[in-house]
């Protein structure tokens, strides 16, 4: 829990002074920013897909929880309660059990296809995060959202650091998004990326 929260400390260090040359670039170059685009809290589900470190998972949550909001969890790998992936056994994922820890989140799937039939079951758009040719910035989907009245509840999918959200979930995403990054850096930490856009998702100032 200790590493967690200390990893859970240090993206929020970073997200700061982030925000702030953010913001200084859009004002300078006139640009619209994704508060004009905002959706509430109450039309996203934050949705991890294969997640593979339950470390990864419990910082996610915990940004989830500041947001108020729910995560979902698709084809989440299970590990032992002790083991090089989750050192804290126990103490992190465990029951007072022998044998393997599943992750669990607010709701959860076994497979990509019975998460898509919720989706459809309940009216959702699905979002996947993505770094391809074939996705298009955030505040563009947001844009597009506000511009063509869509005002369905967003299940925002986050796939693995490894290889991203799998194939069958892009393929059955309405929108693809990426968060533009200045600098070098092509990707983050899953949990700096979940904190990251749904700032832009959920801003109003």
């Amino acid at each position: 829990m200790a590493m967690a929260s200390s990893l859970l400390g240090f993206c929020l260090a970073l997200y700061a002074p982030w925000r702030w040359r953010r913001r200084k670039l859009w004002r300078e170059e006139g640009c619209v920013t994704p508060a004009d685009y905002s959706v509430p809290p109450c039309d996203i589900v934050v949705v991890l897909e294969r997640c593979t470190d339950p470390r990864n998972f419990e910082s996610v949550r915990k940004v989830v929880q500041a947001f108020e909001l729910e995560l979902w969890s698709v084809d989440a790998v299970s590990y032992k309660k002790k083991s090089g992936r989750n050192p804290f056994g126990a103490e992190l994922m465990g029951d007072g059990t022998d044998g393997m820890v599943q992750i669990e989140a607010d709701k959860n799937f076994s497979t990509p296809q019975s998460f898509i039939e919720e989706v459809e079951r309940e009216g959702m758009a699905l979002w996947a995060t993505e770094l391809s040719q074939e996705a298009c910035s955030l505040s563009a989907s947001l844009r597009r959202r506000v511009e063509t009245n869509d005002r369905r509840k967003i299940a925002l999918v986050f796939g693995r650091e490894v290889d991203g959200v799998s194939q069958k979930l892009l393929k059955a995403a309405q929108e693809r998004v990426y968060l533009p990054l200045h600098g070098f850096s092509d990707s983050l930490n899953v949990s700096t990326s979940v904190a990251l856009i749904l700032d832009c998702i959920l801003c109003n100032t």
